[in-house]
């Protein structure tokens, strides 16, 4: 009798369902705006990099981005599109590639997460 009236509860707070599925134009124009902190993940450049387009499409800037590992390929895209104002990261190897490549990258941009 708990159980039924608990259900009975859960039943009374459920939303019905909804769709979600969006076109990747329309998940960016709601989702990312400028200032937004961000985050791809994926192991080894695995990450999104159509969404990267998408935001650097739209104009998206004051962009912050944390990493865990080394996304090279988004990050530098949208740095070198000047969208970024701040590049957060725990460990990249090719940093180094981005400072040498992005005259706007300053090292006031760039931290490493220890």
């Amino acid at each position: 009798m708990a159980f039924e009236n608990l259900l009975s509860q859960v039943e009374k707070l459920s939303k019905p369902a909804t769709e979600k599925v969006m076109d990747l134009n329309t998940a960016i124009k709601k989702f990312v705006t400028d200032g937004c902190y961000l985050c791809w993940g994926g192991f080894a450049d695995r990450a999104s990099i159509a969404s990267v387009f998408e935001i650097a499409r739209q104009g998206i800037k004051d962009l912050v981005i944390t990493t865990e590992t080394d996304t090279f390929m988004q990050t530098s895209v949208l740095m070198g599109l000047g969208l970024v104002k701040k590049y957060e990261f725990a460990y990249d190897t090719k940093i180094q590639l981005a400072h040498r490549h992005f005259k706007q990258l300053d090292h006031q941009m760039c931290h490493t997460l220890s």
